[in-house]
């Protein structure tokens, strides 16, 4: 938690976050801890302010370490913020978007096959089927293509 004090120590506001790294025993880390929002007009105490914006310090505080995410989300939101930074959740959102997007392409593509299969196997045209199920839908087609059946004219033509 970052708290953001006045220049006498007052505490002017407060911040939570959380972030998910992973740091090797002995050794430390860098992080870029997300600051006062710009549209405050405060500046840290040891930056220059040609605007006479107030000034404000940070005192930082650990609440843990060696959390668990459902810990994290949970601490967040007792706290009434949700700044959570969590990339692996946002990565993994977005991995099952594109895996949704693929599956249903890929589904849509599979009924057009069937369509046009069925078109074929009961001696329909093909492409009048196919562009039919493109302004239906390839459910709709294929059960259309189920109650008609097929074409006995084709039978007769052979002849």
């Amino acid at each position: 938690m970052i708290t953001y004090l006045d220049m006498k120590g007052n505490e002017k506001d407060y911040k939570t976050f959380a972030y998910k790294i992973d740091i090797e025993p002995g050794k430390t880390k860098e992080l870029d801890i997300p600051a006062y929002e710009h549209e405050r007009f405060y500046h840290y105490y040891k930056t220059q302010d040609d605007y006479g914006h107030p000034a404000f310090k940070i005192r930082y505080s650990l609440k843990g370490y060696n959390l668990s995410k459902e810990e994290i989300r949970e601490l967040n939101y007792n706290k009434g913020n949700i700044d959570s930074i969590d990339n692996d959740f946002a990565f993994m959102s977005i991995g099952f978007i594109i895996f949704a997007i693929l599956f249903i392409i890929f589904i849509t593509c599979v009924l057009y096959v069937v369509v046009a299969m069925m078109a074929k196997h009961r001696h329909r045209s093909v492409v009048l089927w196919l562009l039919l199920s493109f302004i239906a839908t390839p459910l709709l087609i294929i059960l259309i293509l189920l109650i008609v059946g097929n074409n006995d004219n084709y039978y007769l033509n052979e002849d």
